[in-house]
């Protein structure tokens, strides 16, 4: 696994980790080698891509809910 180090989305470096997964309880078992912001930077920008991809279906989803709203008459 890769983990990048972040701070207010600057990129401050990475590292290579060795994660266990025992039934959910996730542990690092070996730290690897530290990895430059260049090293991650287009794991970087498909993670953003995905996260801006993902907002937009909320919010497509937010107006299509707000849309049916609208339709519903309130009962008097």
């Amino acid at each position: 696994m890769t983990i990048a180090l972040m701070k207010d989305s600057t990129c401050l470096g990475a590292l290579k980790v060795t994660v266990y997964d025992r039934f959910g309880d996730l542990r690092v078992t070996k730290w690897g080698d530290q990895l430059t912001c260049d090293d991650v930077q287009d794991l970087l920008t498909e993670v953003m891509q995905v996260e801006e991809s993902e907002e937009k279906a909320a919010l497509d989803v937010e107006e299509k809910i707000e849309e049916g709203m609208e339709e519903v008459e309130p009962n008097e």
